[in-house]
């Protein structure tokens, strides 16, 4: 149940060309990866396995997933990405798995530029964002609640 509320809250704040954040337990991330929403979230109609997530996972008939496009993290940059436009860069999301949606991306600009340490050039060309700070408080706080909820109750986000 707890699941299913998540689901429907996220599927009324999605927009398309808006920005969310997915649940990973990948280690070399904060625990979380940054999407852009590239169409209207929808219910599946019969499981399916879904593309673009390591491992594959299914989802199953009566869930809401939503099309995203991936975007890297920029390396040497804290909280700054680029989008994957090629086709890995392509995927399906459960909406089970979104923290956060809606976020405010600032682009750069001269009171909001890359760090030195970055290839300022390559981050540029590929478009470089950066994730607002008081989104980055919100997405480690859904982290650590969804990481409490799990191990009390077992969900498996």
């Amino acid at each position: 149940m707890l699941l299913h509320g998540i689901e429907v809250r996220m599927n009324e704040r999605i927009l398309i060309v808006t920005f969310g954040t997915m649940r990973t337990d990948d280690e070399t991330t904060q625990g979380y990866n940054l999407v852009k929403w590239i169409m209207e979230s929808y219910t599946v109609q019969e499981d399916t396995v879904l593309m673009g997530v390591e491992p594959q996972p299914s989802a199953f008939t009566g869930e809401i997933i939503c099309d995203a496009v991936f975007w890297n993290p920029v390396p040497n940059a804290i909280d700054w990405y680029t989008p994957m436009f090629k086709r890995e860069g392509l995927v399906i999301i459960r909406l089970k798995q979104v923290l956060i949606t809606g976020m405010t991306m600032k682009m750069i600009s001269d009171n909001n530029m890359l760090p030195n340490k970055c290839n300022k050039k390559q981050a540029t060309n590929q478009g470089a964002m950066k994730i607002d700070g008081d989104n980055v408080c919100e997405i480690i706080e859904e982290v650590y609640r969804r990481d409490k909820f799990d191990k009390e109750f077992n969900i498996g986000f």
